[in-house]
């Protein structure tokens, strides 16, 4: 059956807890409307977070200053996605789709799975962490799908480009509208990219993976890329 979360106020949790906490999930269907200040759908708002989920679907709609979809507010993350379908729409000031807004550590998994996010505020970020930290991304044989538009907007990693990003035989797309240059927050030496379908925008101008490969001075693309 669906489950569904409607949550409307000051403050807002979905599903999880205020502290530390360890979220496991198996074959369900969810449905979260925000209409708050400050909101989390799921995870720790304060504590660290450690979300397992698998054979599930998620359908996200936020309107919230400040709002984490999959994560943490304040604290650190680990959350691992298996054979889900994600379909989320956030508009706000502060916005984070998978990751911390305030934490210093996010790592991320996704596997056979669909994942397509859209953000729109004033300082966003797709997956990862909104301030600096150690944020690792791996997508492996996955769909990922980010538009954003904010002042200060970014696709993954973190928003002063020190991520880790992993990714092996998935379709990996990202339309990012701001106001600064930099749009990826992921670090060249920690970027490994490996038989994917890439497509990147930025500003309305478009990167094939090969534009991507020489803007992080990894070389030339790999073979069978433009």
């Amino acid at each position: 059956g669906l489950t569904t979360v409607n949550c409307s106020g000051i403050k807002a949790v979905g599903i999880g807890s205020w502290d530390d906490c360890s979220l496991k999930f198996v074959n369900g269907r969810y449905a979260f409307n925000f209409h708050v200040q400050e909101s989390l759908v799921l995870g720790s708002v304060e504590g660290r977070s450690c979300i397992d989920i698998t054979d599930c679907k998620f359908d996200v709609n936020s309107n919230a200053s400040k709002c984490v979809g999959f994560g943490s507010i304040y604290g650190d993350t680990e959350i691992s996605l298996t054979h889900i379908f994600v379909r989320s729409d956030m508009d706000g000031y502060y916005l984070c789709g998978i990751g911390s807004l305030e934490g210093h550590s996010s790592k991320f998994f996704v596997t056979k799975s669909s994942i397509s996010f859209d953000l729109k505020g004033r300082q966003t970020i797709g997956i990862g962490l909104l301030n600096g930290g150690d944020s690792e991304i791996v997508i492996n044989n996955a769909s990922v799908d980010f538009t954003l538009k904010g002042d200060d907007a970014s696709a993954f990693g973190t928003l002063d480009q020190n991520g880790a990003l992993q990714a092996l035989n998935s379709r990996v797309r990202a339309s990012v509208d701001n106001d600064v240059d930099s749009f990826l927050g992921f670090a060249a030496e920690k970027t490994t990219v490996n038989a994917c379908d890439i497509g990147f925008e930025h500003n309305g101008e478009g990167f094939s993976v090969g534009d991507i490969m020489r803007m992080l001075h990894k070389g030339p693309p790999p073979q069978g890329h433009p």
